[in-house]
């Protein structure tokens, strides 16, 4: 009879959805793409980055430089282990990372929907379960959802905005309503959602930073946990999805060691002799000179350069506009003005690096010359919220000829406060709005980037601006930037190739106030937000390529932030005992994080000997 009444109810809701689309035929499918086809069709076996007889077995041994108080990544507070979310959490949809904006079922083997996007059906795997072996069933996805909108970081409710109602119809189907047709992108972040056991987190407190060892839904578990030093995870060995196309030949090690070290420089000679496996963070003077070591003569640690194809982000030095002091851009543009990129490039980094001219640099989504009549058609309505240099001039930053004399740029500087209505007063930059020195204080985590710092800081004081730099804990760090305690500080953005909700969260009005959102500037622009739905709501590639260079000048030219640089090229160095195939074009975590590597017996065996 309960059996019979779910039908009853699946049918109803299922013939009410499609009386409401009848007009729209609806797609079932194995994969979402938000523009285009699926590469992979229906019954594919696995990646083709991913060498579907690697053998398991193995420890692969990573590092990471910090510390870390949690095994919790979904806690507001906290500082966690930054390998959680890759390692122990699975998703209803996986991103294929050899094509654009691309997700296949993965907990979710199918989704169904119709042309018009107003609802989304995932229809689960009914092999899928947790760690404990409990399955996965439609309730989990509902609760990971419920919680995190009401529990999780403010990007999870500026993420899933558009959602207006959630129906579990069985225990391996539920349907996600969208009241944002126009939303392209939403199924795939629904897909994104990181299946939480609900019989465990009903017990456990999803706001507690915590080190307790979690039921979990990925294929790794926790075997030991050493807070901030240590964290070890353990493949399950009967995971469920190891031989699903999303998992085949993937996640290979049995063993992933995470040692952290509190020292940059301890990292690099603790790679070189031997304590763990691969060094990601290489700075351009290490590249160069730290590696004239025996073990690379001998090919015992290889030095890997990667053309990397994709989406660059962001990094920059990044204003807190809610300090009135920084309200100006005049001010914010005369900073930048007094960065010498090029000599910092020649003596620093080898002229190893780009300057970034975008927010999404080394890609198509980059603005170059001048709006086209495409992108202002979406800028000319909000032109009394833009710049109007977005309109008569492409964006460039300023340049030196390298040679560590400034003094043009600097008088270029002078002239745009001077414009603004800055003056200097005993020496000292008073700002018009507060009547009060200019000071700056560039809050950092890491002295790494003291030598690039200290020689702007001098130029800044030419002008008559108080700058310092203030290096704290890691943890201290993440409580002011996240208290939006701060002046500027250096941040970057992750890499997208297909923007949309994230966009939101690292420029959005409605992340402005929200204390641990990735707005960390506090940019509060209606241009910026009606852009942002732009992108969000674009039909097709063309259009989303459009409405991202639109809002790539308006961001640029409003100077909320000094570009700083970025490097087409991936500069790893690992030692030698694994193996791995062509890594896919759009997988800027290939060499970071190697869920496709395996562990070779043989190539272990000659680094011994």
């Amino acid at each position: 009879m309960k059996h019979l009444l779910i039908v009853c109810i699946t049918l109803f809701l299922s013939t009410a959805v499609i009386a409401q689309d009848k007009k729209s035929p609806i797609i079932h499918s194995h994969a979402i793409t938000i523009h285009g086809e699926p590469k992979y069709p229906k019954q594919f076996k696995h990646f083709e980055y991913a060498h579907p007889n690697a053998p398991k077995g193995g420890t692969l041994r990573i590092a990471e430089v910090g510390t870390f108080d949690s095994v919790n990544p979904y806690a507001v507070k906290g500082r966690p282990e930054r390998n959680t979310l890759l390692l122990l959490h699975g998703s209803l949809l996986e991103r294929s990372h050899d094509e654009v904006g691309t997700m296949y079922g993965h907990i979710a083997q199918s989704v169904e929907y119709p042309a018009s996007r107003q609802w989304i059906t995932f229809h689960l795997d009914p092999k899928a379960t947790f760690s404990d072996g409990h399955p996965i069933t439609a309730d989990d996805v509902a609760f990971t959802f419920n919680t995190l909108m009401k529990d999780g970081s403010p990007r999870y409710t500026l993420y899933w905005a558009d959602v207006s109602k959630v129906e579990v119809v069985n225990d391996q189907t539920i349907t996600f309503y969208n009241s944002n047709p126009s939303n392209t992108e939403l199924f795939q972040i629904l897909g994104e959602i990181p299946v939480l056991a609900k019989h465990y987190w009903q017990k456990h407190d999803l706001q507690k930073s915590s080190l307790d060892i979690p039921v979990v839904s990925g294929p790794y578990t926790l075997s030991r946990v050493d807070a901030g030093r240590k964290v070890v995870y353990k493949r399950i060995k009967n995971y469920w999805a190891q031989n699903t196309p999303t998992r085949k030949g993937m996640f290979n090690f049995d063993v992933i060691d995470v040692t952290y070290y509190k020292d940059n420089n301890v990292y690099l000679e603790a790679f070189k002799a031997g304590e763990f496996d691969l060094n990601t963070r290489n700075t351009a003077k290490n590249w160069a000179n730290a590696y004239n070591i025996p073990a690379v003569k001998s090919g015992k640690i290889i030095k890997a350069e990667i053309p990397n194809s994709n989406t660059q982000g962001f990094t920059g030095l990044m204003f807190n506009l809610r300090n009135r002091a920084f309200s100006d851009p005049a001010l914010r543009e005369a900073i930048n003005y007094a960065y010498d990129f090029e000599w910092t490039n020649k003596n620093l980094f080898y002229n190893s690096y780009t300057r970034s001219n975008s927010y999404f640099a080394n890609s198509e989504l980059s603005a170059t010359g001048l709006p086209t009549a495409k992108e202002l058609a979406l800028l000319k309505p909000l032109a009394q919220h833009i710049p109007e240099r977005v309109f008569t001039q492409a964006y460039t930053n300023p340049q030196t000829n390298g040679s560590g004399n400034n003094r043009e740029n600097l008088k270029k500087a002078k002239k745009i406060l001077q414009r603004a209505g800055f003056n200097i007063h005993n020496g000292k930059l008073i700002n018009p709005s507060t009547q009060k020195p200019v000071t700056l204080e560039i809050l950092q985590s890491s002295a790494l980037f003291e030598g690039l710092i200290n020689p702007w800081i001098n130029n800044l004081k030419k002008l008559g601006i108080d700058a310092t730099l203030r290096v704290v804990g890691s943890a201290q760090y993440i409580n002011l930037r996240n208290n939006r305690n701060f002046d500027a500080s250096i941040i970057s953005t992750a890499p997208t190739s297909s923007p949309g909700n994230e966009q939101r969260d690292y420029w959005g009005s409605q992340a402005a106030d929200l204390n641990n959102s990735w707005n960390h500037m506090g940019i509060n622009n209606p241009a910026v937000d009606a852009l942002i739905e732009h992108i969000i709501d674009a039909p097709n590639r063309e259009a989303l390529v459009t409405a991202t260079r639109a809002l790539d000048r308006v961001l640029l030219h409003s100077h909320y932030a000094v570009p700083f640089h970025y490097s087409p090229i991936s500069k790893v160095a690992y030692w030698n005992k694994f193996n791995f195939i062509t890594p896919p074009k759009y997988d800027y975590r290939f060499f970071y994080a190697p869920h496709f590597w395996w562990y070779d017996d043989k190539k272990n065996h000659n680094l011994q000997h």
